[in-house]
């Protein structure tokens, strides 16, 4: 049996199982299942601190003492680099206000928003490729990095899975008072969620350009179409509020260990495994996607530049601080981007092979995170937690 024949036969047992009208959910279901065994959530950390009262893992503590009090930001000026940047993250520690600081209530909520983000990726994906399986590699492979897996791996209050929701959701719907307050969200869980709302506004004017040369002109047309004016009003409603509540509640944020002095030999050392382990095989996605813009010069030279100043500028910033794979990840509107200009260009088939080898790769590269110079941490498959249980 060569091993064509058998990728054949792999294949056609998919495409039985995805026949059904439940396909999607199908398709989620058994992407979510092989993540999170090879990245299985560790909830022992949660028991521990919410019910035992242990030492929390994380930043649990310290986001449910900011929920007794929102506009005290003094409890943060002790803390590590990551808590002195808790000031205007505001989403979790109201979350916590509204649940009674009761955190199994956010896992589950994020849970359920990483189960809905992947259901709209998945049907993004669908409408571009018509494809199940090209649908099923893509979630696959999306669900096996960390802007993926998140939303069930980390458990340590970081809250970057409710950013990546409202991203997508930015994305999916053309409502533009969904967009408003999902960009809102974004921004007001982390500043990178902010920053972010510019790869969706790029989104929206290629979006809605498409079916046109993808000229200045056409790009321009759409500079103030419903979506792109509904994230830049967020943006506008954001910066206002931030600055009263800077003026009338003395709020301030630490920048300690964010800047240009990162990308120094001191702190330097772990860049280029941050870098790759963000996106793993992804980066041969946004690789492929610059070369069929340039394949298509004349019509894609803008699109093109504006698609590598972002990537670019994706890059350097998130290597300006210390959780690299955390920042690299607010980049994956820009992946769903490409796969519009992959499904323009290439065919069906090719497309799906490709997102195949993507899925490939994906999987089986383990999920590291890096944090500054000197650690990695690995997220242990369930097989070897379940070692680790038994030894300890």
């Amino acid at each position: 049996m060569t091993l064509i024949s058998t990728i054949n036969r792999l294949e056609n047992r998919l495409s039985q199982v995805f026949s059904s009208s439940t396909w999607l959910y199908k398709i989620l279901l058994i992407s979510i299942i092989i993540s999170t065994l090879s990245a299985f959530p560790r909830y022992d950390y949660i028991y521990e601190f919410q019910n035992l009262r242990k030492d929390p893992h994380g930043a649990w503590g310290i986001l449910c003492m900011r929920s007794a009090n929102l506009m005290d930001s003094s409890i943060l000026a002790d803390g590590d680099s990551h808590t002195r940047k808790l000031t205007f993250r505001l989403v979790l520690p109201i979350l916590l206000k509204l649940f009674h600081q009761n955190v199994w209530y956010i896992v589950v909520l994020q849970t359920l928003l990483g189960i809905f983000m992947m259901y709209l990726i998945a049907k993004i994906i669908y409408q571009l490729t018509s494809n199940k399986l090209t649908t099923f590699y893509f979630t696959l492979a999306t669900t096996s990095i960390y802007f993926g897996i998140s939303a069930f791996w980390e458990l340590g209050g970081f809250g970057d899975s409710f950013a990546y929701g409202m991203l997508i959701i930015a994305m999916y719907y053309r409502n533009p008072i969904i967009i408003f307050g999902a960009i809102t969200i974004a921004s007001w869980t982390d500043e990178r969620g902010f920053i972010a709302g510019g790869y969706v506004l790029f989104w929206w004017l290629c979006r809605n350009s498409i079916e046109t040369k993808m000229g200045l002109k056409d790009l321009l047309n759409n500079i103030f179409s419903k979506q792109t004016f509904a994230i830049i009003a967020s943006w506008i409603g954001y910066i206002l509020l931030r600055v009263w509540l800077t003026k009338y509640y003395n709020l301030n944020v630490d920048t300690h260990q964010i800047g240009g002095f990162m990308l120094g030999p001191e702190h330097s050392s772990s860049i280029g495994l941050g870098l790759w382990t963000s996106l793993e095989g992804f980066w041969i996605f946004i690789l492929l996607t610059g070369i069929i813009m340039i394949g298509n010069w004349n019509e894609m030279r803008i699109v093109f530049w504006g698609y590598s100043c972002l990537i670019v500028f994706l890059c350097l910033t998130s290597c300006m601080v210390s959780d690299i794979n955390r920042s690299i990840s607010y980049g994956y509107p820009l992946i769903l981007l490409g796969m519009v200009f992959l499904t323009k260009y290439l065919t069906k088939k090719e497309l799906h092979y490709f997102t195949a080898l993507i899925a490939v790769i994906c999987l089986i590269h383990p999920l590291l995170m890096t944090f500054g110079s000197n650690l990695v941490v690995w997220a242990y498959p369930l097989p070897y937690q379940m070692i680790i249980f038994f030894f300890r």
